[in-house]
């Protein structure tokens, strides 16, 4: 019989789009079974590389509150599109995955075999956006490579307007306005990365729409997937998505030749008050 199962996510930080599975959901409608295992230790938690400091305890509270709601809800879901809505409804740092199908041979066998393969087996923690440092140090080649040393700025230290968040983008030119190059990679479940790029086109039109503020800023992000299945997924969406708010230029990891070159045809010689050199090493 076919049944539907959802793995329940710690996103410590929704920017980074990072997650470890702390729990699985199993659906199996034709039964009306619904039930879901937790990791009661959190081991993944414990070793998530990101170098936080996690409140554990708070952390337990969240996931028995979860695991409440879910243990009253076999009377309201019925169908997979009343799974679908509850799993909408789950917008903080615990949140549930897209429903995925599964084969139910015994129900309870099955939750057990895929707790121990998508929560016990997930404690190696996700790495720390090894890829996206591995993009800025392409792009950094390339500018240097084309000979372009004297019309960037590095390490650009910015405010955004209104929110007040502070933040550092690896590389900017100026050609009449700011134009801050973010290379980012999106990683993750789609529906956490898709919500992680309109936080980005929201950075943007603030910075946009407020020129005095932003130094007269645009965002241009450089983006690559993770995964071929995640390019897969949103690899269509991204784009207009990040573009969506109007204050941002977006561009595939596939576009930086085109990057480079409007930064040789429009950028100014920064000469004063800014690096002249763009070292090729480090991150």
């Amino acid at each position: 019989m076919q049944g539907f199962y959802c793995t329940v996510q710690f996103c410590p930080d929704i920017v980074r789009a990072e997650v470890v599975n702390v729990g699985v959901l199993l659906f199996v409608p034709t039964l009306a079974f619904l039930d879901v295992r937790f990791d009661s230790e959190l081991a993944g938690l414990r070793r998530f590389s990101t170098g936080a400091a996690f409140d554990l305890e708070r952390i337990r509270y969240m996931v028995k509150s979860v695991e409440a709601r879910l243990k009253k809800s076999p009377l309201t879901i019925n169908t997979l599109e009343d799974l679908q809505r509850f799993v909408a409804t789950r917008g903080n740092q615990l949140q549930l995955a897209v429903p995925r199908l599964v084969a139910v041979d015994e129900p309870a066998s099955t939750l057990k075999r895929l707790y121990e393969r998508l929560v016990v087996t997930n404690a190696p923690a996700p790495r720390t956006r090894p890829s996206a440092r591995a993009l800025r140090k392409r792009l950094k080649a390339q500018l240097s490579l084309a000979g372009l040393r004297d019309r960037i700025e590095f390490d650009r230290q910015i405010r955004i307007p209104v929110i007040g968040l502070e933040r550092t983008v690896p590389f900017a030119y100026k050609n009449g306005h700011w134009n801050l190059i973010d290379p980012i990679e999106f990683r993750g479940d789609p529906a956490i990365v898709l919500r992680r790029a309109l936080e980005i086109s929201a950075e943007g039109r603030l910075l946009h729409e407020h020129p005095a503020e932003a130094e007269n800023a645009q965002l241009v992000v450089v983006y690559r997937f993770a995964t071929d299945r995640l390019e897969t997924a949103v690899g269509d969406r991204i784009r207009t998505v990040l573009e969506c708010e109007g204050g941002i230029r977006a561009l595939p990891e596939q576009e930086i030749d085109t990057l480079v070159e409007s930064v040789r045809k429009d950028a100014h010689i920064l000469r004063e008050g800014v690096p002249l050199h763009l070292p090729l090493g480090g991150s």
